[in-house]
């Protein structure tokens, strides 16, 4: 199956902005257009002992990450996902940053 137009414009807009590869997970971009998530299917789950809000509607277009500092944190397992648009011109800092402020890292 084709991909869908959501993911064909993300992706031609990445492309637009020169979004270097290297700063991308192609592999964990995620639709959740009715054609690729369809309404069947259930609207929450559970993560990380929270009740996850499918984001129907949007569409994810993966970063990189520093694996060292998730890993560290066990982000993957404890840390809930936030989907939220961005001005273009903030996307460098997105880069420098590793995805992350570091005043929204907290002790656990």
């Amino acid at each position: 199956m084709a991909e869908c137009e959501h993911l064909r414009v993300g992706r031609e807009f990445l492309e637009s902005v020169s979004w270097p590869s290297a700063f991308r997970q192609e592999a964990h971009d995620r639709c959740y257009c009715e054609r690729c998530y369809p309404p069947h299917l259930r609207d929450t789950m559970d993560v990380a002992n929270y009740t996850y809000v499918i984001p129907r509607g949007w569409t994810r277009f993966a970063v990189s990450v520093d694996e060292g500092f998730f890993n560290h944190h066990d982000v993957w397992d404890k840390w809930l996902n936030c989907y939220h648009g961005t001005l273009t011109h903030h996307t460098n800092i997105i880069n420098m940053n590793c995805n992350l402020k570091r005043n929204l890292v907290r002790a656990r």
